[in-house]
């Protein structure tokens, strides 16, 4: 049993509340990401701590002057975390860097609309594995064109009979809410319940 007195129930998650006030949850839900921004999501004791220390290192091409001078909770933002609420990070500098224990479903709205997980990089990562070398130009042209607003725009003019636009939907996360009704919804889950019972595997949330 979770003791009420010590966590906040936020969206289907339990936060320690000394960290996690209504104040703090509220102003990340209203929070502007930008699609440069850097966002080091992992589960609690699984490596985080690693991870805030490899990324800034990355960012500054190995070096070490900010991560020796700056404590990790400095130079990091932790979404929904209460200590940031008197940070100015609408003026700190590209990119930003973030961490955060959330749940995909549960981050700020802007982040699904931005997608801020440094896009170009995963380019350069598919390139490298195709043994295809590409310059910076071409990096970020096709990571311009891989943003799902632009698939959807492009995918329109195709010429041919099909319009593959209507391939991508919205690219919104939760949409299925807008077309499933309350007993459709119950009905999945029955039906997924019964299906999975003898399936030996919990997610997390669960």
């Amino acid at each position: 049993m979770v003791d009420p007195n010590f966590y906040n129930f936020y969206q289907g998650m339990h936060v320690p509340s000394f960290f996690y006030t209504p104040e703090s949850l509220k102003h990340w839900e209203d929070f502007t990401f930008r699609p440069d921004d850097v966002i080091v999501a992992t589960y609690p004791k699984s490596g985080t701590n690693w991870a805030m220390e490899m990324v800034p290192l990355v960012l500054s091409g190995g070096d070490s002057s900010l991560v020796d001078s700056v404590a990790t909770w400095e130079r990091s933002a932790g979404i929904g975390h209460v200590q940031v609420l008197g940070r100015d990070l609408e003026n700190r500098p590209s990119p930003r860097f973030f961490a955060t224990h959330y749940h995909y479903h549960a981050l700020p709205k802007s982040f699904y609309q931005v997608k801020p997980k440094d896009l170009p990089q995963v380019v350069r990562r598919t390139a490298e594995f195709l043994e295809k070398p590409l310059d910076e130009e071409q990096v970020d042209r096709i990571a311009d064109r891989c943003l799902f607003k632009n698939m959807k725009k492009h995918n329109n003019k195709a010429p041919a009979a099909i319009d593959h636009s209507k391939f991508y939907r919205k690219g919104i996360a939760g949409d299925w809410k807008n077309h499933l009704s309350e007993e459709e919804v119950q009905h999945f889950d029955s039906v997924y319940k019964e299906k999975m019972k003898d399936v030996d595997f919990k997610f997390p949330w669960d």
